[in-house]
């Protein structure tokens, strides 16, 4: 008897939104003395933190210096303002390029598995001005209960579910969203290049592929799409046709034709458009294998793309927002 359906794959962590053809673009300005950033979590393990880290989008003037901490979370599940686990807020400096930082706090916080914790970027000292500062992501891609994102003004809101904020323990285990983008290319159609797209992926088992997860960021009405499953030498395993009433924006699943898939083996499952529509399939590209691999099965699930049936390219960083709903007969 078969085990009841898994998911197994990155989209088995929450639901996805706020895709972007972009880089990540849309920021959160922490241009006066009140402005700052946060995310919550529920720590995975015991240890010591010793980084928190965010993606910085712009440097404005001549800002003055920020600092991160790690925090206890209220009862209002906020940050409290009050240090974790004997850490200390840490200021630096910023610098004149966007991208991803990581900030080594000067007193590390020491964790306990299942605590909830809240990372928090904001100035310190001197205030920042609407001529002066930086701005951070201030968007979110997902909706799992934790992490939850916060933005501060004159008191917390919370604003989405993750964003682009981590912190890292001293063992290198990095917690949180550390993107680089949120999709790893544009959108596509049966004439532009990329013409299919999607994941190359493996199974740490034999199992049974019976539906799969995608996400899908634009609401489409008319668009039509095949989506097709690969053996490692390109021959097709199933064809799963997806009429236009089926086309949904946002993460959806849909059931494919029961297929065998043999552990440790490389397929690919990828979507492939017959109309000259636009698709969005979601992905993420990070900036290490490490950021990467924090992601259920990230390590697992990597972004490939081909245009007319030919080579395959694979972005080693990219992971494609996707899941398999699989069974496991004993």
């Amino acid at each position: 008897m078969a085990i009841p359906k898994i998911q197994y794959g990155p989209a088995s962590w929450g639901h996805w939104e706020n895709l972007t053809n972009d880089p990540i673009s849309t920021d959160f300005l922490l241009n006066d003395s009140n402005n700052k950033i946060g995310q919550v979590f529920s720590l995975p393990q015991s240890g010591t933190i010793t980084h928190v880290g965010f993606r910085q989008v712009l440097y404005t003037g001549s800002p003055p210096d920020y600092q991160v901490s790690v925090e206890t979370v209220a009862a209002n599940r906020y940050p409290s303002g009050s240090p974790y686990g004997g850490s200390v807020a840490t200021s630096f400096t910023p610098v004149n390029v966007a991208g991803w930082y990581w900030i080594a706090l000067s007193t590390p916080a020491t964790a306990v598995v299942s605590d909830l914790v809240a990372i928090v970027l904001g100035p310190t000292g001197v205030a920042p001005t609407a001529s002066h500062y930086i701005s951070v992501v201030g968007s979110w891609v997902g909706t799992p209960s934790l992490p939850t994102f916060l933005t501060f003004g004159s008191v917390w809101s919370r604003i989405g579910d993750y964003g682009a904020m981590a912190l890292k323990y001293s063992d290198g285990t990095v917690v949180g969203t550390p993107l680089n983008y949120y999709q790893v290319i544009p959108s596509f159609d049966i004439n532009k290049t990329p013409d299919e797209a999607g994941a190359l992926f493996t199974v740490p088992f034999d199992c049974t592929v019976v539906a799969i997860t995608m996400s899908q960021s634009v609401t489409i009405h008319n668009l039509t799409w095949n989506m097709k499953l690969y053996d490692a030498s390109d021959n097709v395993l199933f064809i799963r046709y997806v009429p236009s009433g089926e086309a949904l924006w946002d993460t959806m699943s849909m059931y494919v034709p029961p297929t065998a898939l043999l552990a440790d083996t490389t397929y690919r499952l990828t979507a492939v458009p017959d109309t000259t529509g636009d698709i969005h399939p979601g992905g993420i590209l990070f900036y290490d294998e490490v950021d990467k691999a924090q992601f259920p099965n990230g390590q697992n699930f990597t972004w490939t793309q081909r245009t007319d049936g030919g080579a395959w390219t694979d972005t080693a960083l990219g992971m494609p927002w996707m899941a398999l709903w699989i069974e496991i007969t004993p």
